[in-house]
């Protein structure tokens, strides 16, 4: 016969067993199956430039970095979030309009190739890189002057500048543009959808253009001057399509733009967020966030 105190030892025993037990099967889940040809996921990626510079992402926080994080060549998407893609399928581009295969396009098309295998809910370093050049050498490689001259005073889209400053400024404000290649100004006018600017030039300061930092060389009412000094190498992103310093002298500097990503190799932080399960025509969730 059982005493009291060995009851309860008993009883404490087996309810332990039964909690661990309970703990066990809850806690051990299936690993997701890897990323198998053709299934539909939603990617999310951040890809730098060998410099550490933010060349793309769908991050909006990555996205929000500071300028000096940010390359040359980065443009935020129209629209943050995870991407749609069919891992390992990229249709050839043969009749295609190359003009229109821009630096994101071929950026995802690259990812989508490198998908097949990877484990959802998992971030993965992944090196994107191509060898297809969209243009030919003499469609490719443009020159611009080195010395310009630009007006002083200038209409501005406002919804652009808007968007560029986060709201839109008031007549006889100076604004001074943080990490932007335009040089800071005054407003003269607001008429309708144009903003009435005159920019604020100091002979003493340098400023950055798209194609380098430029050193003002004259100054009048109407014109100033400028001469840009580039480094070989410089990316610059017009539109879509990204260009590289290739040469330059005394009065021109040459630009290839035939290669999707300027020639460089992007490193890549890629993680599959959803993915439709094998086999079945409904989504299976598989979102995980990865702590950075």
């Amino acid at each position: 016969m059982f005493n009291r105190r060995s009851i309860f030892t008993v009883f404490r025993k087996s309810s332990l067993l039964l909690l661990l037990s309970s703990v066990g099967c809850a806690g051990i889940q299936p690993l997701p199956a890897p990323i198998t040809l053709g299934q539909p996921v939603r990617v999310d990626y951040t890809c730098t430039l060998s410099n550490g510079g933010l060349a793309a992402t769908t991050s909006e926080d990555k996205g929000g970095l500071s300028d000096s994080a940010r390359s040359s060549i980065f443009a935020a998407p129209e629209k943050y979030g995870p991407v749609l893609m069919t891992a390992g399928e990229v249709a050839e581009c043969t009749e295609c309009d190359r003009d229109r295969r821009h630096f994101r396009l071929v950026l995802e098309e690259t990812i989508q190739k490198q998908l097949v295998g990877l484990p959802p809910g998992r971030k993965t370093a992944m090196a994107v890189t191509t060898d297809e050049l969209l243009l030919d050498e003499q469609e490719g490689q443009i020159k611009i002057r080195r010395s310009q001259s630009r007006l002083r005073v200038k209409p501005f889209d406002g919804r652009q500048l808007q968007e560029m400053l986060g709201r839109m400024p008031a007549v006889g404000e100076t604004v001074a543009p943080a990490g932007s290649s335009i040089l800071p100004f005054k407003v003269l006018e607001i008429k309708g959808p144009a903003v009435i600017v005159e920019f604020q030039v100091d002979p003493n300061l340098p400023f950055p253009t798209p194609f380098g930092p430029a050193a003002i060389t004259s100054s009048d009412d109407k014109e100033f001057g400028i001469t840009i000094n580039p480094a070989m190498g410089h990316l610059v992103r017009s539109g879509g399509l990204i260009g590289r310093v290739v040469d330059f002298d005394d009065e021109y500097i040459t630009l290839d733009y035939r290669h999707p990503f300027g020639y460089e190799e992007l490193l890549c932080e890629v993680t599959v967020t959803e993915a439709e399960e094998s086999g079945q025509g409904t989504q299976a969730m598989l979102s995980k966030k990865i702590g950075h």
